[in-house]
């Protein structure tokens, strides 16, 4: 069983965000925000 998944998020600018969830469902929403941000 997965306890906890982590993803990190390096900007262009060079700023780097680290995320931890403990869900599916919550990862993949966080992957969508992500690339809903990027694509504007």
């Amino acid at each position: 069983m997965i306890k906890r998944i982590t993803i990190s998020v390096e900007e262009d600018s060079g700023s780097t965000m680290q995320h931890t969830v403990s869900t599916r469902e919550e990862a993949l929403a966080l992957i969508d925000r992500y690339f809903k941000e990027e694509s504007v």
